[in-house]
């Protein structure tokens, strides 16, 4: 069973991407994406995928360990700045479950061997990267300090139903990022068979919890 609060400690390797064609990161998910967030990631050049070691409570006795990656995309709604998560891949049950209930969307046919050379395979997505190791802090960048934007459709007969912009209630933050890497031709990047380029990676440990969702409030609508 899954019972929020959950507590998360994480390894990540985050990637700064850019396609010199426009991508439509619509194509990416199997279900409806909405009108406000379609518009803004039909023609994107810009986005961001996160490589994570993760460890998680699922309730307060239980743990679990596993793999995740996240395509991220920065977009605007209700005057704020987001990443939209536009898919995350994940090897374990609990964890697809957990973040279907939170408005991801989630899939758990891919592969990612992380043992060396970091290498993933998905439908759409491959990527080669060289095994990064972290010792020189630097600063967070801007866009992956913005919260997650996540659109929950909940429909389940015969009484509840729920569609609404949400974000993370995440509380007790610790993070460290370190080393900027310019990939100098080392690492390689395919969606939708386009190459993309890797501007730059990241390496970052963190922790949090999260406690729940805030709904997030567009001026003027109810």
């Amino acid at each position: 069973m899954i019972n929020l609060p959950n507590y998360f400690e994480s390894k990540n390797i985050h990637l700064e991407c850019e396609s010199k064609q426009a991508i439509d990161f619509n194509n990416m998910v199997k279900m409806d994406v909405p009108k406000k967030i379609q518009m803004q990631i039909c023609n994107t050049k810009y986005f961001y995928i996160t490589i994570s070691n993760m460890k998680s409570t699922v309730n307060l006795k239980e743990s679990i360990k596993y793999k995740e990656i996240i395509v991220k995309i920065p977009v605007v709604y209700a005057g704020g700045r987001y990443l939209y998560p536009i898919v995350s891949f994940v090897d374990n049950i609990h964890s697809f479950l957990r973040g279907t209930l939170l408005g991801f969307y989630k899939e758990m046919e891919f592969h990612l061997d992380i043992s060396g050379e970091i290498v993933c395979d998905t439908e759409y997505i491959s990527f080669s990267l060289p095994l990064l190791n972290g010792s020189t802090p630097v600063a967070k960048p801007n866009e992956l300090s913005s919260p997650f934007l996540l659109h929950r459709n909940i429909s389940v007969p015969p009484n509840l139903c729920a569609t609404d912009f949400i974000t993370l209630d995440v509380v007790n933050p610790e993070e460290e990022y370190f080393n900027k890497y310019n990939s100098d031709g080392q690492a390689h990047l395919t969606i939708f068979e386009k190459s993309c380029r890797i501007k730059n990676m990241y390496v970052s440990s963190e922790t949090f919890a999260i406690i729940g969702t805030k709904k997030i409030i567009e001026e003027g609508v109810d």
